[in-house]
């Protein structure tokens, strides 16, 4: 579907709010709800669909057009990446550190590899502090068809000496071994090492057990390991490099 909605501009930069503000200046090929706001020189299109949708956006000297379809009909790789927790749900905590917020920091710095690389289109289940429950979670990444699901976590035990990083699977053994391979990367960790707590099997996980698609959770490492912890802290941009890395190698 798409939105052409005209202007008059004597460049790309310039727009002139009032003929945008004149309903029969706009066409639209679609009943859909929509409201065109201008602020500080910029046009804003709010599109209000019943389901997710993709877009892009183009402009030309009289018009911008909006195109918006399924996301599997507007982009060739599609992932979803869930930050462990949120909002009401902490998650672990340990050594000063609460992993909903750890994990945010992690999926923040992965956005903003892929912010740049228009191979992808990425959704996120959460990029702030609130708690979309488990079901929205597997929910998201069913309704756009995505290809990939990675869900961010950091392990906790009683003792504070357990360490390492492990990833949980339930279908997709292959796909979860190169996110095992890649967070081993990030935390600085070698394969086979005393670090390396492999893949595991669990079927049972809401997330892996809802997603219709490759889909493994990674445990980064121990919140309650006081050097892992701090370790996972100091290397979020490692950790963001190797994830971001390991995903797109997965369509290889």
């Amino acid at each position: 579907m798409i939105i052409g909605i005209s202007s008059y501009r004597s460049s790309l930069t310039e727009i002139t709010a009032t003929f945008f503000n004149t309903a029969s200046n706009r066409t639209i090929k679609d009943s859909l709800t929509y409201k065109v706001s201008y602020l500080n020189g910029k046009t804003y299109i709010n599109l209000i669909t019943s389901a997710i949708k993709g877009f892009s956006v183009t402009q030309t000297d009289s018009y911008i057009y909006v195109k918006y379809a399924a996301p599997k009909d507007m982009f060739y790789r599609i992932i979803v990446i869930d930050a462990g927790h949120g909002g009401k749900d902490s998650g672990a905590t340990g050594n000063g550190y609460i992993e909903k917020n750890m994990t945010l920091k992690i999926v923040q710095n992965i956005k903003t590899n892929f912010d740049s690389d228009p191979l992808y289109k990425v959704y996120y289940t959460r990029l702030s502090d609130w708690y979309p429950t488990l079901t929205e979670r597997y929910d998201l990444a069913n309704a756009v068809n995505a290809d990939r699901f990675l869900s961010v976590h950091i392990n906790s035990a009683d003792s504070a000496s357990a360490k390492g990083t492990e990833t949980l699977y339930k279908d997709y053994k292959t796909y979860a071994s190169v996110i095992h391979s890649s967070s081993l990367s990030g935390m600085g960790y070698t394969k086979g090492s005393s670090y390396d707590r492999s893949l595991v099997y669990r079927p049972g996980l809401a997330v892996l057990r809802g997603t219709k698609m490759m889909s493994a959770l990674a445990e980064m490492g121990f919140i309650s390991n006081s050097t892992e912890s701090a370790r996972i802290d100091a290397r979020s941009e490692a950790i963001r490099s190797a994830l971001y890395q390991s995903l797109c190698n997965s369509f290889n």
